[in-house]
């Protein structure tokens, strides 16, 4: 089947690889229908019925993967219909600013790679994915920028913005001029997170919940703590709604609070 081979081929993780096909191969088993002849109603009404018994994370994953497949071989009419279902929700984050420089630290002095990848995540707000699929290519030290493959095919650029990350960066990557900047598995990344965030100290309970997704909660708060602006957020984070990116608003009071005060003042009721 054309249509399958060619859309598994321009992927670029082997792990995305078989994740997508063990869902369109789902898709067919569920439906009985051809992939190759298949069309966005055909979706939404497998989405109905895995609603019934799916999380709806498997759901928003799932759906993704044939609205993907369809772009892919037909454009973006052949998925105008085709609304993944969103539930954007914060977990709890263990972290605070203290044991994020703590976990920096003891990086620092164990292994340069993950003392690289643990501040990108850290100073950025990348994704892991993200993290995982930047080349060195992509790093532009003239500018201190480097390039992001965010969702979507989306592209977005981050800075780096201290030196000391920039200079580790350059000495890990010396002269290797091409190809992946991190070859350790997700799985790998987050069980180092966790491994760091123990070393440094942090509780037990919250070293459970230590993630590197956590990370990006922890980089967004604080930006906004510190009074960054939220649209400027919203483009580092890669997201496409400034909804989305206002839901961290919730957990950080602290700007709402200074803002209806400096707002509040010049009404003075």
């Amino acid at each position: 089947m054309n249509e399958v081979k060619r859309f598994i081929e321009a992927l670029r993780r082997k792990r995305t690889k078989e994740h997508y096909k063990k869902v369109l191969g789902r898709f067919v088993r569920d439906t009985g229908k051809d992939l190759g002849k298949i069309n966005q109603d055909d979706v939404l009404d497998w989405k109905t019925e895995i609603e019934k018994t799916l999380a709806i994370k498997s759901v928003q994953n799932y759906v993704n993967v044939l609205r993907s497949f369809l772009k892919f071989n037909y454009g973006d009419s052949a998925v105008s219909k085709i609304k993944v279902p969103y539930e954007f929700k914060i977990k709890e984050v263990p972290y605070n600013l203290d044991n994020i420089r703590e976990i920096i630290r003891v990086a620092d002095n164990t292994k340069l790679r993950d003392a690289v990848a643990i501040r990108l995540l850290a100073q950025t707000g990348i994704r892991l994915g993200e993290l995982l699929s930047i080349m060195v290519e992509d790093i532009n030290f003239t500018e201190k920028v480097i390039k992001i493959k965010g969702k979507g095919g989306r592209e977005r650029f981050v800075g780096i913005f201290y030196e000391d990350t920039l200079n580790m960066l350059k000495n890990y990557i010396k002269n290797k001029k091409k190809g992946y900047l991190f070859t350790i598995t997700p799985r790998a990344m987050q069980f180092k997170i966790k491994e760091y965030a123990k070393k440094a100290g942090m509780k037990e309970e919250d070293v459970a919940k230590a993630t590197c997704h956590g990370l990006r909660h922890a980089f967004a708060m604080e930006y906004l703590n510190v009074g960054g602006r939220l649209e400027i957020l919203q483009k580092l984070l890669g997201h496409s709604s400034l909804a989305t990116t206002g839901m961290y608003l919730s957990y950080t009071p602290k700007v709402i609070m200074e803002e209806s005060a400096k707002v509040m003042e010049k009404i003075k009721f």
